[in-house]
């Protein structure tokens, strides 16, 4: 396995936002076929709204932004994740945004970002997690799988996808 850093996103940097909101349009061109027609064209997914999006979120104490590093400081994948609360129930974990360059994929990165995510959500309290995976995305559901996550609901409302939970207790 190649030596990779995980770290914080430095939400000053102009260079490790714009990587993240370009990482993070990549994994959904990538994973919902939908996109591929022309994701422009799509409401609020253009590169400034999304970073406006990231730049607020990285200020929230209820969210947390890591980036991996190669041996040369290259930023190769991100992992977005952050707190949520549902109705009538105490906050939960949830996995908002992942992607790994295809070339540094199989190395571990996943499983790094997925440990650093669960151990986030134990030092905050929280119960519960989960994630929206694409009905397609049959890698990603599997690293959740794998990580004892369990389909709880499949929806099909602007996209279809599944609803994977974890109890964390």
């Amino acid at each position: 396995m190649s030596d990779y850093t995980l770290r914080v996103l430095n939400p000053s940097s102009d260079r490790e936002m714009d990587t993240i909101v370009t990482f993070s349009m990549m994994t959904l061109w990538e994973s919902r076929p939908e996109l591929r027609m022309d994701p422009a064209r799509m409401p609020d997914f253009d590169f400034a709204s999304t970073a406006k999006l990231y730049k607020a979120g990285a200020k929230n104490p209820n969210q947390r932004y890591l980036i991996a590093l190669d041996a040369d400081a290259n930023i190769v994948g991100h992992s977005i994740v952050g707190l949520r609360t549902g109705e009538g129930e105490d906050r939960y974990g949830y996995f908002w945004s992942r992607y790994v360059l295809p070339n540094h994929r199989r190395k571990g990165l996943a499983g790094r970002f997925m440990s650093a995510a669960l151990k986030w959500f134990n030092d905050k309290g929280v119960k519960r997690a989960e994630v929206h995976v694409h009905h397609s995305n049959s890698a990603l559901r599997s690293l959740f799988e794998k990580n004892n996550f369990n389909i709880i609901d499949r929806r099909t409302n602007r996209w279809e996808y599944v609803v994977m939970s974890r109890d964390l207790t």
